[in-house]
């Protein structure tokens, strides 16, 4: 019997919003500012996707930063959050979703992004669509890192979109999750059962990392419009 995707869940930064190239530089340029041990792009990349302030604690370890920089740097970010501000919608991304949606397919979002920082944070998920003009109600379910106790890799983070999508007659098996860490795609194949998964170069991990992962190469696309070939890839 020929599999059927009803449902598409998506990783936000770096998958829908083009944001991870100049959040690093923002991130390099803040510990300038700040006189601190400048961390690679390599560095970075490698912990991409965790919680913002583990990740924080993390490239601090990794740089030998002082005690009480970890603070320092994140309040360093708050303060300038504005650099954040410009980030968009990856080319075709709105007139993706439509195409799914027309097609009967449910698109949501899972996240380590807050969803609703109601200004104390850096931007959030709600706040990019505001600023983007984007109507959230094109998503059946919109995940941010308040709305779950686990965060990625752990797979249950999947836990409630999944027990919404049951109550739909959706099954796992039905389900892809589009992500561009490796954090996304451990979540995703250690869910029981695993999830399919689709990787997308456009954010933190680039393609050679995905293929050594085994990501099939019809399973890794450069942006959300190359998401139909994919699926069709997982349908057949």
């Amino acid at each position: 019997m020929k599999k059927i995707i009803k449902a598409i869940l998506w990783d936000f930064d770096g998958t829908l919003l083009n944001s991870t190239p100049e959040s690093m530089e923002n991130m390099i340029w803040v510990a300038k500012q700040l006189g601190l041990e400048i961390p690679t792009i390599e560095l970075l990349q490698k912990y991409w996707g965790i919680l913002w302030f583990e990740f924080i604690k993390i490239i601090a370890h990794d740089c030998y930063w002082e005690d009480g920089s970890v603070n320092q740097f994140a309040n360093k970010c708050r303060e300038n959050k504005e650099r954040w501000r410009n980030h968009q919608f990856f080319e075709g991304t709105e007139e993706t979703l439509d195409i799914l949606i027309s097609q009967g397919v449910k698109n949501g979002i899972i996240s380590t992004r807050i969803k609703d920082s109601a200004g104390g944070d850096l931007f959030s998920i709600t706040d990019y669509f505001k600023l983007l003009g984007v109507d959230p109600n094109v998503f059946f379910f919109i995940q941010g890192r308040e709305d779950c106790p686990y965060v990625k890799p752990n797979p249950r983070v999947f836990d409630l979109v999944l027990a919404k999508l049951k109550e739909q007659d959706i099954a796992p098996d039905e389900v892809v999750y589009v992500g561009d860490t490796m954090h996304d795609f451990w979540a995703a194949k250690n869910y029981v059962p695993s999830l399919s998964f689709i990787a997308i170069t456009s954010g933190a991990c680039n393609a050679d990392q995905f293929l050594l992962a085994k990501v099939s190469q019809e399973c890794i696309i450069n942006s959300p419009q190359g998401i139909f070939e994919a699926i069709k890839f997982l349908e057949n």
